[in-house]
């Protein structure tokens, strides 16, 4: 599937559901989660325009998804600041997230670069990984960065949770 189809199918499901369960609002901004930096260059060297991608959503959804798994790992009964960030670290590794993408089927949806997508890397553990917080930066802000509204999304996600816990 080429990306175009890729997006198209990602703002149906969006429509149909919502991914994750949430409907964007803002469905910029959920296509730019799942825009990889090398679509966006691709498009801009074609365009002359400059492409919004990823990576900035990626960061700020790494840090709401530590604020998120650092409150759930202390009310699950954790009592120390070891055991917290322990167990906390388990939970945002690549691995652990690209767990949470590949069951959410999120692959499906990423636009790669042509040589991303030539190398067949939309299952590699780092991009899937970089999209599941790409995603949550995107509802982040698609919410008014509400950080109570982005944990209750989460919360259908506590089983897989606890399934990696120590």
């Amino acid at each position: 599937m080429n990306n175009e189809d890729k997006a198209r199918e990602l703002l149906k499901a969006n429509e149909e559901g919502g991914i994750l369960g949430y409907r964007f609002s803002n469905v910029r901004i959920l296509k730019r989660a799942f825009t990889r930096l090398a679509y966006a260059k691709e498009l801009q060297d074609k365009t002359k325009k400059e492409y919004e991608h990823q990576e900035p959503l990626a960061t700020l959804g790494d840090a709401i998804l530590k604020a998120a798994l650092t409150d759930f790992m202390f009310h699950t009964g954790l009592k120390t600041a070891q055991e917290i960030t322990e167990a906390k670290s388990k939970q945002e590794s690549d691995a652990a997230l690209a767990k949470w993408a590949n069951r959410l089927g999120l692959w499906q949806y990423i636009m790669l670069g042509g040589s991303e997508e030539a190398g067949g890397l939309e299952k590699t553990p780092s991009i899937l990984a970089t999209t599941f917080e790409a995603l949550i930066g995107a509802m982040y802000l698609d919410t008014g960065c509400d950080l109570n509204r982005v944990k209750e999304i989460i919360v259908p996600w506590r089983t897989l949770l606890l399934e990696n816990q120590p």
